[in-house]
């Protein structure tokens, strides 16, 4: 598993796991209309899949915090080459989001 793709795992469930976190998980699931199930896919460290890439900016919104910090980046400058490469290829052609998409589903 990739370290974004961990760095989501994990902080959801740190947010979202817990009893000390049923409150918050309960907002959360309303207000983006995930269920349970998609919560437990996005918080069990086995499994590959995470949210869609178009609920990112909603989950980064709901919980107050940057992409960079629901992605465990730093600093942005920080990224390798071939990351900003990446990000500026996805920019340039939204396809390529749905490519991701539709890999996070699997």
């Amino acid at each position: 598993m990739n370290d974004i793709r961990l760095s989501i795992k994990t902080f959801l469930r740190d947010h979202l796991m817990g009893r000390e976190n049923s409150e918050i998980k309960k907002e959360f699931m309303d207000k983006l209309g995930f269920s349970n199930e998609n919560i437990k896919s996005y918080t069990n460290l086995n499994l590959v899949i995470i949210p869609p890439i178009e609920d990112l900016p909603k989950i980064c919104e709901f919980f107050n915090v940057s992409l960079y910090e629901l992605f465990g980046i730093d600093n942005p400058s920080n990224l390798s080459e071939i990351d900003r490469e990446r990000l500026r290829k996805i920019k340039e052609n939204p396809a390529l989001a749905d490519i991701i998409d539709n890999y996070s589903r699997k």
